[in-house]
């Protein structure tokens, strides 16, 4: 009897895995749910995998580094698996992990900033922003109303944030140079000139025949919409970036350059850069640039207003 104990101590962990998955098949075949009850059952995972990944981003709420780095540094897991792939089904659990992964690491959490980016956080949230860049992919992954878009393009904001999230004061050079590497520049700009085309239509202008100083004299108090902020993500990662590196300095400045081949993202970033303030703050034995969108409504302070304001 001692034996046969000792032998089933023993045991492969991952025979014991399979065998359980097995039995969940077997019992997965014997209860015979039909094609609703199957979609109940998914609905009811997805709500749960979402409220689960909610609770612990409370625990990290308020940049507590203390339980921010035992969500990293415990001992009791072998990790989790990231959600790599997204449909109208999945997306609300998808936000909500990138949520999840935005507090984790602001404050900033150096550690966990080290750990997203090992664990190739930076090529999912790339992977993710390229799910929905035309209507095509809208459509294969089941958004079709403009309320499915709209949630679509909140979840893709968030992962733009997460890449920002993760360089936030930080200049470990290993995870600047790896972001580098990853990050395909070319599609950001297409990116941020596409939303810009957008803004310049909505004010009723021709993108063509506008220059970003125009463009910016006619702006409204709510021309930046969700998208268009989502732009300024994308370009201040960007400057970020070409602060700290100069091949980033470089294509950037080409970019934005006369002689670029694409006119159009010229313009789109040069309005970025003229919409786009910065202050420099001392943290941590640290002198950091932050940068932020500067609001159409900021423009009709006067200098008065401004003096008082600062």
């Amino acid at each position: 009897m001692k034996k046969e104990n000792q032998k089933k101590d023993k045991s492969d962990p991952q025979e014991e895995e399979e065998r359980i998955k097995q039995r969940m098949k077997t019992m997965l075949k014997k209860s015979h749910l039909s094609e609703g009850e199957e979609t109940e059952d998914l609905e009811e995972s997805l709500n749960i995998l979402k409220r689960l990944y909610r609770f612990i981003q409370l625990f990290c709420e308020g940049h507590n580094r203390e339980l921010q780095n035992h969500l990293r540094e415990q001992k009791t897991t072998t990790g989790a698996p990231i959600q790599k792939d997204v449909n109208r089904d999945s997306l609300d659990v998808a936000t909500q992990m990138l949520d999840f992964l935005i507090e984790s690491v602001q404050g900033p959490c150096l550690g966990n900033q080290k750990a997203q980016v090992e664990a190739k956080m930076i090529n999912t949230c790339m992977d993710f922003l390229t799910f929905f860049h035309d209507d095509y992919y809208y459509r294969k992954r089941g958004f079709f109303t403009d309320k499915d878009r709209k949630e679509a393009d909140n979840a893709t904001t968030k992962a733009m944030k997460l890449l920002n999230s993760l360089i936030e004061a930080n200049d470990n050079e290993d995870i600047i140079k790896e972001m580098c590497n990853t990050i395909d520049f070319k599609f950001l700009a297409r990116k941020v000139s596409d939303e810009y085309v957008n803004l310049v239509t909505s004010l009723k202008l021709k993108p063509d025949e506008m220059s970003p100083e125009d463009v910016t004299n006619r702006l409204t108090g709510d021309s930046f919409t969700q998208e268009v902020l989502e732009s300024f993500d994308v370009y201040i990662l960007m400057a970020t970036l070409a602060d700290r590196d100069d091949r980033v300095r470089e294509a950037l400045k080409a970019f934005m350059s006369e002689e670029h081949e694409q006119p159009i993202e010229t313009k789109a970033l040069n309005f970025m850069r003229m919409n786009t303030g910065n202050v420099e703050i001392y943290f941590e034995g640290r002198l950091l640039k932050i940068y932020f969108p500067i609001y159409p409504i900021c423009r009709n302070l006067t200098e008065d207003s401004q003096k008082k304001l600062i």
